[in-house]
């Protein structure tokens, strides 16, 4: 979905929206759990991050999403201009919020700022 949704749309052969805003190491986080991995072991005493396969692939997966798939701002390019701000500007399609962004994602989407719903909690 986020190779169809990442476009050049004026046609000057650069991208102008793109599918994911995840250039930001914020992004990674949800990849990381999503995909059962984890940075520290249970007890949280041992980083385990270059044992565990799952985190493994979720960061061979984030990177690719930029690299290889180019469906994401570069770093370059998401230092200029944050996924947050590309979000609001309708320049990226999805992007991944953390609990205390929810709330004001809410506030927006009851003032009519946003066609988004979000459930405040």
């Amino acid at each position: 979905m986020c190779q169809k949704l990442t476009k050049d749309k004026d046609g000057d052969g650069e991208i102008d929206q793109w599918g994911v805003a995840n250039a930001n190491a914020f992004g990674f986080t949800p990849y990381v759990y999503g995909n059962g991995g984890q940075f520290l072991n249970d007890d949280q005493t041992k980083v385990v991050i270059d044992e565990n396969q799952n985190f493994k692939d979720a960061f061979q997966y984030y990177t690719d999403l930029t690299l290889k798939y180019k469906v994401t701002p570069t770093v370059e390019q998401d230092t200029a201009l944050g996924g947050y701000q590309r979000w609001l500007d309708g320049q990226v399609a999805f992007m991944h919020v953390v609990h205390g962004m929810s709330q004001h994602l809410w506030m927006m989407q009851h003032s009519h700022t946003t066609g988004i719903y979000v459930d405040g909690r």
